[in-house]
């Protein structure tokens, strides 16, 4: 009787550790097809599919820290008016974000801005069970960073790093 026991279980063990694999590769795919829907959606011109996809309020914080730290540099632990002075340009940055990062800038950044490059993976880092971190390069446009959270079972881009003068030169373009 213990014998055709662990016979059963063993029988258990490979459909059981195959389907571990199925979904470890789908978890790790889900990632990347969402860019590659955000990337069709965008070029398609479907702004509530790239609103679908991307956290926006996420993504304009970041974006906001990012260009507050290339304009001021990171601030310091130092004392005086350094960390004050990074917070308000950093407030600003967030407020103009809000006004300039929409999904029409990023379907118009799909269109003719870097993102529009032929860019290939450097690299995928897991930063957490939900949190994806991928570098991208594209010959002439440098490297871009790009950050993916799961939310409610789905894959949605949080993050963004590009040069500032990126955001600069595509926001400036296509703002009314």
């Amino acid at each position: 009787m213990g014998r055709m026991k662990r016979r059963r279980e063993m029988g258990l063990v490979g459909p059981l550790a195959g389907a571990a694999v199925i979904l470890a590769g789908l978890y790790l795919a889900g990632p990347t097809l969402a860019l590659l829907r955000l990337r069709r959606a965008a070029r398609d011109g479907n702004a509530r599919a790239v609103t679908r996809l991307v956290d926006f309020p996420a993504l304009r914080r970041g974006l906001a820290h990012q260009l507050a730290a290339t304009a001021l540099g990171a601030p310091a632990g130092g004392h005086g008016l350094a960390p004050f002075g990074f917070s308000f340009v950093a407030g600003i940055a967030r407020h103009e974000m809000t006004a300039v990062l929409t999904p029409a800038t990023l379907i118009r950044m799909a269109r003719q801005g870097p993102a529009s490059a032929h860019w290939h993976f450097q690299s995928f880092r897991l930063e957490g069970p939900t949190t994806v971190a991928l570098r991208l390069h594209a010959a002439g446009e440098g490297s871009m960073g790009l950050t993916l959270r799961m939310e409610g079972g789905r894959w949605r881009l949080t993050g963004i790093r590009l040069p500032a003068k990126e955001w600069l030169r595509v926001a400036g373009a296509g703002a009314p």
